[in-house]
This record gives C-alpha cells, sequence and structure tokens, in this order.
C-alpha cells in the first residue's frame, strides 16, 4: 500500500457498515480489517450516512446498554461529501 503523510498506510477500499450493524459488530468488522474508522450507509447500503470511529466505540462501551447500540446510535452524523 502506498504510504501516506507521516508515515500512514492508505486504503484504496472503504469499509463499510450499515445504520442497523449492531457496534459490536462494527467493532469486530473495524479489528478485521484494521481500520479506525468505518463509513456507515443506509439500510440499502447505497447513501453514507455517518461515521464511527474508534473513539466512537470507546465511548459506546462506557455508556448506558452497550449491546443494544447500532451504527446509527454511535456514529457522527454530519457527513461531508
Amino acid at each position: 500500500m502506498p504510504m501516506g503523510k507521516k508515515g500512514s498506510v492508505e486504503r484504496k477500499e472503504v469499509v463499510t457498515v450499515r445504520k442497523t450493524t449492531s457496534a459490536s459488530e462494527v467493532s469486530a468488522a473495524m479489528e478485521n480489517e484494521d481500520v479506525r474508522t468505518v463509513v456507515v450507509t443506509d439500510d440499502e447500503g447505497d447513501i453514507p450516512v455517518g461515521i464511527v470511529t474508534d473513539h466512537d466505540l470507546k465511548r459506546c462501551a462506557y455508556g448506558p446498554s452497550p449491546s443494544r447500540k447500532t451504527a446509527e446510535d454511535i456514529m457522527s452524523k454530519r457527513v461531508l461529501i
């Protein structure tokens, strides 16, 4: 993979999850793909509606009922395209 600024590795593929994906599944996808962020899409998987970061997952883990949270519950919703 090409190297970006400050030695970071750039990916060409974007990792996505649907907004109904559970927080634990989001965490597993991030770990499996070795990424710190995922784009959240609508129910059809076509339109980006938010983004979840590793920081969002950490906040979710310490909040109420983390096992019931979905990507939509924990994502940042103001996505600029």
